[in-house]
C-alpha cells in the first residue's frame, strides 16, 4: 500500500490518499462515494442512491491491464445492496449510440453488515482505520471474486455550498457516457467514463478543486481483477471542464460541460463531448442504513409445530420443496426406510428476541432432525438453547444415511484404497457434485441445495433473514454460523476450511479415517485434514467432546494437527451417567448435544 502512495502522489491520484483520513462514518448510515480494497489498490467504484435503487459505477481494468468499467444497478435489503452489472458499447453513428451488449452477464452483491468476519477481510491486509468495511462479491463474465472494501475518505467531510458529487450525464437524448464527482471538503475526484475507437468503454480520473475550471484526466494501466498487483502507469488522456452556474441548484439544467478524451492504446480514440450536465443520482451523501426488525413468522406452512421455550419448532418436508429430494434413503430394507433424512427442523425465535444471525445445524450420521415415523424432533434441546441465544436456526435434511467413517471409507480394502476418499464424501454431500465412488448424493439430496430450496421457500412464507443467506446458487456461508454433531461436526469443520464459515462448532467430530494412498508413511488423518494448501481459520472453530466417547482420542489427535489448542478451540467433559431431559441414558457421544448439564459449553461454542 505505501508503495503505491508514494506512486499515487507522483500522478493525479495522490490526493485520495494523502489526504486519506481516519473521521469514522456514523454507524447507523452508509455514506455515497468511492469505495476500494486495499488488496487490490486501483480498482474501485462510486455508489450512489437513485430512488429507491442503487447504482454502483465499478471502474476496474480488463486482462490486459486496461481501463474498463460496468454499470450496477441494484436494490437494498437491510444492509446488502444487491443487483445486475451492464456493460455498454457506443457507436455515435448509431441512433441511440450507446447499446447494452446482451451477450454480457454480471451481478454484484455489497454487504455492509459485519464484512469484518468475511473470509475477503481476513487476508493478511493491515486495514487498521478502515470506514464502512464491506464484502464485495461481484461476477464479471466468467470471472468472480470477493473483495473486502472500505470508504474511500479523502476529507474531513463532503462538500458543501453547494454539493457536487454524483453521477453527471448529458440527459435523456445523449446518454451513455458521464463524468461521477466525489466532493469531500474542498476537493473533486472526476471519473469520466467513455469510450474508445471501436466503442469499448473505458475512464479517467482526475482530482481537483471546485474552483479549477479545467480539470486534467489520467488513463492508467493497471492490473486485472484476478492478478497479482503491479505498479500504476498514468499516461494523460484529457480534461474535464465544467462550468457551474452558481445561481441554480447543481444539475437543474444550468451547468455546462466539456469532455476532451483521447484514448492512448490500441484502438485509440477520440471522445469530444460538450453537453448540458444533469445530475442523474440523488446527490444525498449518506443514507440511513435498513435496519433488521425480526419478526416470527406464522407457522401455518409447517407441516409440524412444536413450543420451545418461548419459540417455536418448525418441521418441513423435503420433498415439498423439491420432488427429487428424499425423505428417505429408499425402499425396501428397514435401516434404508428409518436411518437417516427425515424433515427439515427450523426453530424460531420468539417476539422481541435480538437476532444475532442464522446458526445452521447438521445432524449426525443416522439421525433425523424431525422424525416423520414418531412424530418427534430429535434435538429438542439444542434447538430451543440456540433459540435463546437470538439465532433462527436450520436444521436440515441430508444425505446421512451411512457414517462417512465406519460404513463408506472403511471396513474393505476397496475403500481403504480411495485416494482422500473422506474428504471427497464430504465434499459431494455438501455440493451433490459426483466426486466419490464410495457415496451416491445427487444435488437433491445435497446439503447446498437443500438449503437454498428451504431458505427460498421460508422467504416465500414471509421469513425475513438478517442478511442473504444464497448467492447466484450457493449458499453465502462467510455470513452464518454452522455445527453439527458426530459425521455433521465434521461436515461443518470442511465447511469452514474450504467454504469460509463464518464460526464453525464442532460437537463430537472432527476426525476422519485416513486411507491407504499413499501406503508409505502411514497417515494418521485423512488427507483433507492434512491438506495445507487452504488454510482454517482456527480462531472461528469451537469444539466440545466428552471423555467418554470412544473417539475422543481421534478427535483430539485432529484437533492438534490442526493448530487447536485445548481451552482456547476446544473443550472436554466428563461426569457419567449422562442422562437427556427425560432421565434416559446417554453415550457420552450423545451426551455432547442432549445433556442438559453441558448447555454452557455448548452455547461457547455455537453462539457466542
Amino acid at each position: 500500500m505505501l508503495v503505491f502512495v508514494v506512486k499515487l502522489i507522483k500522478f493525479a491520484l495522490s490526493l485520495l490518499f494523502l489526504f486519506a483520513l481516519s473521521a469514522p462514518a456514523q454507524a447507523d448510515e452508509i455514506m455515497a462515494g468511492l469505495g476500494y480494497d486495499r488488496a487490490h489498490d486501483g480498482h474501485g467504484f462510486d455508489l450512489h442512491k437513485v430512488g429507491k435503487r442503487w447504482v454502483l459505477y465499478f471502474y476496474t481494468y480488463d486482462k490486459a491491464g486496461q481501463p474498463e468499467w460496468y454499470l450496477g444497478i441494484g436494490d437494498m435489503q437491510f444492509e446488502t445492496i444487491s443487483g445486475e452489472f451492464l456493460r455498454f458499447t457506443y457507436d455515435p453513428q448509431a441512433d441511440p449510440p450507446q447499446t447494452e451488449d446482451t451477450e454480457f452477464s454480471g451481478r454484484f452483491f455489497l454487504d455492509f453488515s459485519e464484512a469484518g468476519s468475511a473470509r475477503a477481510c481476513d487476508d493478511g491486509v493491515a486495514r487498521e482505520g478502515a470506514e464502512q468495511l464491506a464484502l464485495f462479491e461481484w461476477k464479471i463474465g466468467d470471472e468472480s471474486g470477493s473483495w473486502c472494501t472500505e470508504f474511500l475518505r479523502f476529507g474531513q467531510q463532503a462538500g458543501s455550498n453547494p454539493y457536487l458529487g454524483g453521477s453527471w450525464y448529458a440527459g435523456a437524448e445523449d446518454n451513455g457516457y458521464g463524468v461521477n464527482i466525489a466532493h469531500m471538503d474542498d476537493k473533486l475526484v472526476a471519473i469520466a467514463f467513455y469510450y474508445d475507437s471501436q466503442g469499448s468503454p473505458r475512464w479517467a480520473l482526475g482530482v481537483s478543486t471546485p474552483e479549477t475550471a479545467l480539470i486534467k484526466l489520467d488513463h492508467f494501466t493497471g492490473f486485472c481483477r484476478l492478478c497479482a498487483p503491479t505498479p500504476l502507469v498514468t499516461t494523460p488522456a484529457g480534461t474535464f471542464l465544467p462550468r457551474w452556474d452558481g445561481s441554480s441548484e447543481p444539475g437543474s439544467g444550468a451547468d455546462k460541460a466539456e469532455l476532451a478524451l483521447a484514448y492512448p492504446h490500441a484502438p485509440f480514440g477520440q471522445f469530444d463531448r460538450k453537453f448540458t450536465m444533469y445530475r442523474i443520482t440523488d446527490g444525498v451523501v449518506a443514507v440511513a442504513r435498513q435496519r433488521y426488525a425480526y419478526k416470527p413468522p406464522p407457522l401455518d406452512f409447517c407441516v409440524a409445530t412444536e413450543a420451545a421455550g418461548t419459540g417455536s419448532l418448525c418441521a418441513i418436508k423435503p420433498s415439498d420443496l423439491d420432488p427429487a429430494a428424499r425423505d428417505i434413503y429408499a425402499r425396501g430394507s428397514r435401516a434404508d426406510e428409518t436411518l437417516g433424512f427425515g424433515y427439515h427442523a427450523v426453530a424460531f425465535p420468539p417476539d422481541g428476541v435480538e437476532i444475532k444471525g442464522v446458526y445452521i445445524h447438521l445432524t449426525g450420521s443416522y439421525g433425523r432432525p424431525y422424525n416423520q415415523d414418531s412424530g418427534a424432533f430429535a434435538n429438542r434441546l439444542l434447538l430451543r438453547e440456540a433459540l435463546e441465544a437470538g439465532y433462527i436456526t436450520i436444521q436440515p435434511a441430508y444425505n446421512n444415511r451411512f457414517a462417512v467413517n465406519l460404513d463408506e471409507c472403511s471396513g474393505s480394502f476397496k475403500k481403504l484404497a480411495v485416494d482422500n476418499c473422506a474428504g471427497n464424501v464430504r465434499a459431494e454431500k455438501i455440493t451433490g457434485e459426483d466426486l466419490s465412488e464410495v457415496t451416491d448424493t445427487p444435488p437433491a439430496d445435497s446439503i447446498e441445495q437443500r438449503l437454498i430450496r428451504l431458505f427460498a421457500y421460508l422467504e416465500s412464507q414471509g421469513v425475513q433473514f438478517p442478511y442473504a443467506l444464497y448467492r447466484d446458487k450457493k449458499i453465502n456461508w462467510e455470513r452464518v454460523r454452522v455445527g453439527g454433531h458426530s459425521q455433521g461436526a465434521t461436515h461443518a469443520l470442511y465447511l469452514g476450511k474450504y467454504f469460509g464459515a463464518a464460526r464453525v462448532c464442532v460437537l463430537a467430530g472432527g476426525y476422519d479415517v485416513p486411507d491407504l494412498v499413499p501406503s508409505l508413511p502411514p497417515e494418521r488423518l485423512a488427507d483433507w485434514l492434512l491438506d495445507t494448501s487452504v488454510s482454517l481459520n482456527i480462531g472461528k472453530v469451537r469444539a466440545v467432546t466428552s471423555i467418554d466417547d470412544s473417539s475422543y482420542e481421534k478427535f483430539i489427535r485432529a484437533y492438534a494437527v490442526l493448530g487447536m489448542e485445548k481451552g482456547t478451540h476446544w473443550q472436554s467433559f466428563d461426569g457419567a451417567p449422562y442422562l437427556d431431559t427425560d432421565g434416559k441414558v446417554l453415550s457420552g457421544h450423545a451426551a455432547v448435544v442432549k445433556d442438559p448439564r453441558f448447555s454452557d459449553l455448548r452455547a461457547q461454542a455455537c453462539w457466542q
